[in-house]
């Protein structure tokens, strides 16, 4: 083309530059193929990950691990230059406290991880590592991304750079793979506080999550089975109570429907977050729109935690469910099939439609939120109990006195007088505490020695709860629930994380699981717990939150010469008062 052809072509393409903002540059565009462009999801894709804060994380990290947190590095950026073998003038070129991100997946028949770390320049970066007079990496460039690996005997880590982020592998064929896809393609973002967020595609559920627990089952059913065949040859009949088999039917469909809800949901996001007070992690599900979940999702019955936390500081285990009339009458029809399947052919069809009735009456004499669970008494005692509203004071203690008599029933007192002992049932008169019921007295034997437990159930006072205890000392764990005031006030709702915990959680709980563990250092191994299944906005949702003092704990059992401890619990004290009810 003539100079002047050229100066005029020129002249009009600074004129449409900049008609269009992008402004007059004698400098080449770059060739096509190395603009970034969306790229999409790579196949046998797992898992997306990302760090909000990495310094924040890597302190909190450091703290839970107790004394051996302080013997590791004090940022992130001085761990990777210590464990992942890179050279300090890489490290130093991350840009400060800005989000981690990584994935992983299948690449050939391995599992791999690829993480992408900012950096000021990347084309810097590559500069530095691979021109100079100590060159310790050489660089393979990928033509049509732009991809580039950098490899060096001194790391036990394959580096690449892309655009101004540095990808870190054990794996050249993962970031051959993956990079370009983790750079330019992930679209999961990080709105919350978390500070670690974990996100499965729908594809990773159906194609890694699902097939690998359903792996995992079949390889426990298998044993169970075997376990079912072994107890047969040796006795010369079925176990006395929930023969393997039966239970593999049982666990079997709960395992199933967990799975066909993964199925059915579009993707799975874990989030974990540490503070002052311990951790939480938070799993949600995001339902498939017009699928079964979605339909559970909307049918859920939710509300706050309210009457849990309102029990004394003395239940070490406390479960509260919360489920409407129709949905507590289909878990009851669930729960019975379940027990009578246990039972097998123990039971004919009269004790069977026993069950069933006693069941049925029970779902239909509570209100929608119960609670259940265990407290330790003053003198290590311990007791069991059952909580809830009733409308009519009559027809709950018939309801449960029908539910107490089925330990006439053959199939059910077996197990009971193999593991406890032979006992009979005296029945007992209300007492001041208003609660009926009856007393399992165990016969003296040659192994087992005479101990009453005491069922007591009722209403103890007009328009309060309805109440079920199990217990040595049944009228004292009666008073307990009923008045914690006498326990010095202190109730599940004081402790700071289960306070903190509800009012995350808000009116979203259908079912949530508290546990509180003294250990022999008293209040200060105090290990703390709330398990809690419910919806977040229109998802499903499973959080835990665990104390500062149980995470502590594990880091001691982890981090402990030899590794975790594996000691058997030391044995009770020959004067032991501490009672043995019946499972």
């Amino acid at each position: 083309m003539p100079k002047r052809g050229r100066l005029a072509s020129a002249v009009v393409g600074c004129i449409a530059g900049m008609a269009i903002g992008g402004g007059c540059s004698d400098e080449p565009s770059p060739p096509p193929a190395l603009k970034p462009v969306a790229v999409a999801a790579r196949a046998g894709l797992s898992f997306e990950f990302s760090i909000a804060r990495p310094s924040r994380s890597w302190t909190a990290f450091r703290k839970l691990s107790g004394a051996s947190g302080a013997l590791l590095p004090s940022t992130p950026a001085i761990a990777l230059a210590t464990f992942g073998g890179l050279p300090l003038e890489m490290v130093r070129t991350l840009v400060p406290e800005a989000p981690i991100r990584g994935v992983g997946g299948s690449v050939g028949d391995q599992q791999q991880l690829l993480v992408a770390l900012p950096v000021v320049s990347g084309a810097e970066l590559v500069a530095r590592l691979t021109t100079g007079k100590n060159v310790r990496y050489t660089e393979t460039v990928e033509p049509k991304s732009g991809l580039i690996q950098l490899r060096s005997l001194d790391s036990p880590l394959v580096v690449g750079v892309l655009d101004d982020s540095l990808l870190l592998s054990p794996s050249a064929a993962a970031i051959a793979y993956f990079g370009e896809y983790l750079v330019r393609g992930v679209r999961s973002k990080h709105t919350s506080d978390a500070d670690i967020r974990v996100v499965a595609p729908e594809s990773a559920l159906n194609e890694v999550v699902v097939p690998l627990l359903r792996q995992l089952w079949i390889s426990k059913k298998t044993g169970l089975l075997l376990a079912d065949r072994l107890a047969r040859s040796q006795a010369g009949r079925a176990p006395d109570f929930a023969e393997p088999a039966q239970l593999v039917a049982v666990i079997g469909a709960v395992v199933e429907s967990g799975l066909r809800t993964l199925s059915a949901s579009s993707s799975l996001a874990l989030e974990l977050s540490v503070d002052a007070l311990g951790a939480e992690i938070a799993l949600s599900l995001q339902p498939k729109p017009g699928s079964a979940v979605r339909e559970l999702r909307k049918s859920m019955a939710l509300g706050p935690m309210r009457e849990l936390l309102q029990l004394p500081q003395e239940a070490s285990v406390a479960l509260m469910l919360r489920a409407e009339p129709e949905g507590r009458a289909a878990l009851g029809t669930e729960f019975a099939a379940k027990l009578t399947a246990l039972l097998g052919d123990r039971i004919g069809a009269v004790p069977r439609n026993r069950i069933e009735l006693a069941v049925a009456g029970v779902m239909l004499a509570v209100s929608d939120v119960s609670l259940l669970g265990a407290v330790e008494l003053p003198d290590r005692r311990r007791g069991l109990f059952f909580q809830t509203q009733v409308p009519k004071s009559v027809g709950f203690t018939e309801a449960v006195s029908k539910v107490v008599s089925l330990l006439e029933i053959g199939a059910l007192r077996a197990p009971i007088e193999s593991h406890w002992g032979p006992f009979q049932l005296r029945s007992v008169d209300p007492g001041a505490e208003r609660l009926g019921g009856v007393d399992l007295v165990r016969k003296r034997t040659a192994k087992f020695q005479p101990v009453p437990v005491q069922i007591r159930f009722g209403v103890p006072k007009p328009g309060t709860a309805g109440l079920v205890v199990l217990s040595e000392q049944s009228d004292s764990v009666a008073r307990l629930l009923g008045a914690p005031a006498l326990a010095g006030g202190a109730d599940l709702g004081s402790d700071p994380l289960f306070a903190a915990a509800a009012a995350s959680l808000g009116n979203s709980v259908n079912t949530a699981l508290i546990v509180r563990m003294t250990g022999p250092g008293g209040d200060s191994e105090l290990t703390r717990l709330l398990l809690s299944w419910g919806a977040a906005g229109e998802n499903l949702s499973l959080r835990l939150f665990v104390s500062e003092s149980a995470l502590l704990g594990l880091a001691r059992q982890l981090f402990a010469p030899g590794g975790p401890s594996t000691a058997a619990p030391p044995p009770a004290s020959a004067g032991s008062t501490a009672p043995a009810p019946p499972p």
